[in-house]
């Protein structure tokens, strides 16, 4: 698993983000737990492996992402796929039907893909839990900067698009929307850091969640 730099945590009121080590196995076995619930109890949409956890080939070289509230408990993770040779990202395979024919992934150091990201179910929906996606956001985009990267790839529910590329400048759907499940359609986007205005982003925050972010 990727060692990262520059470890980074990010609050706001009682809840944090931050980047979890990978040699804390307390801590990493808390995140697998918590998408176990939510992507194979809750949703259905993955499976355990050999060793009876939900954990894929990408797991082993991503930066693990954890928000905690003021009792430790994580209420939401995501996860930045790094670029790999051998495991490559999840939109050249496992969301193929999103990127457009002859449209080139980006295969450099200062390129990773977002996945993976999940809240606790009694907050989805609710001003907390918009709250706990922010922290996971500026915890992402802090790490990012940290480390250099410049493009991020990832996939979100094609009925949020058009607001995400109102709010975000920089990013670029680069296929068609697909349905996996029926009635939900997803779609696929680059985001370019380098491209991103803070002020839109910050009033894209006070919409959703009621006041500003940074």
């Amino acid at each position: 698993m990727p060692k990262t730099k520059d470890l980074i945590e990010v609050k706001d009121g009682p809840l944090s983000a931050k980047v979890i080590e990978s040699d804390n196995k307390y801590e990493m076995k808390g995140a697998q737990t918590f998408r176990q619930k939510i992507f194979l109890q809750e949703l259905g949409w993955s499976v355990l492996d050999s060793t009876g956890q939900e954990f894929d080939e990408y797991d082993t070289n991503s930066v693990h992402i954890g928000a905690f509230d003021s009792s430790n408990r994580m209420v939401g993770y995501c996860r930045l796929i790094l670029n790999n040779k051998k495991s490559g990202f999840m939109i050249e395979k496992d969301f193929a039907d999103l990127v457009a024919s002859g449209y080139c992934i980006r295969k450099e150091k200062d390129t990773v893909e977002a996945s993976r990201f999940a809240i606790s179910k009694e907050l989805r929906g609710k001003g907390e839990g918009f709250s706990v996606i922010a922290l996971l956001v500026r915890c992402l985009y802090q790490w990012a900067k940290a480390n250099k990267v410049r493009y991020i790839y990832g996939v979100c529910a094609s009925d949020h698009l058009s607001f995400i590329l109102e709010y975000f400048s920089g990013a670029k759907q680069i296929g068609p929307a697909h349905e996996y499940q029926p009635g939900i359609s997803s779609s696929a986007l680059i985001f370019d850091l380098e491209k991103l205005d803070i002020e839109r982003v910050q009033e894209f925050w006070s919409l959703v969640v009621g006041k500003r972010r940074s």
